[in-house]
């Protein structure tokens, strides 16, 4: 027992001795120390719920970082996909390439994190994000007709839009796989979030120019 106790120093809270023998071994009591390790279990069992919540808020935390370096790849090249189409000259052709290449990349995204994508789900994240990116999209199109400038405004607002659709996806279904369903106010508000980063991304990747 001295041996064990020098071995194991420092890396466990309690050491209670026990020893289990049958009844007819005639060893009174059979089962010594069992009531020292219920009580030591029950003494110890908050400490170790802490540790492995503490434990399992790490674990989240690195698949996390192991999902986004999956996805985070693959929503920046449906972004630029998207700027690619969205520089196009002739008014509105894009937009259907673009909301395809949106949809594309939301089906990858649901593969990743192998969740289904059914009607609900698409109709409550995709009415929370980017409500009304449609008509905004459609408006700017008008811009197509003043050369160069429309081309490289509608670059810019489709990666920026892209991505920010591809983000608030992303984070919803890391927040799915947590347990957490989040509120349409939760997932417009990271759309928002993501649309301005995105859209100095955008500014970034070209120099400081933008619109």
């Amino acid at each position: 027992m001295t041996a064990h106790l020098k071995r194991f120093q420092g890396l466990v809270d309690r050491v209670v001795p026990i020893d289990f023998t049958l009844p007819e071994d005639g060893f009174v009591p059979p089962d010594l120390g069992a009531s020292r390790l219920r009580q030591a279990i029950l003494e110890l069992l908050p400490t170790a719920y802490r540790q492995t919540l503490l434990q399992m808020e790490e674990l989240h935390k690195s698949l996390g970082e192991m999902y986004d370096r999956r996805s985070m790849p693959m929503i920046l090249g449906h972004a630029a996909l998207a700027a690619t189409a969205g520089a196009v000259p002739v008014p509105w052709v894009d937009l259907p390439v673009v909301v395809g290449i949106q949809s594309h990349m939301i089906r990858k995204l649901a593969q990743i994190y192998n969740q289904p994508l059914d009607k609900k789900v698409l109709s409550q994240v995709g009415g929370a994000v980017g409500g009304r990116i449609a008509l905004t999209m459609a408006l700017r199109e008008l811009l197509k007709f003043i050369p160069w400038v429309g081309m490289a405004a509608n670059a810019a607002a489709s990666f920026a839009w892209v991505y920010a659709s591809g983000r608030a996806w992303n984070w919803y279904f890391q927040q799915v796989r947590k347990g957490h369903v989040p509120t349409a106010e939760e997932l417009a508000t990271i759309y928002q979030e993501q649309l301005r980063h995105g859209a100095q991304l955008w500014r970034d990747s070209r120099g400081g120019e933008g619109t």
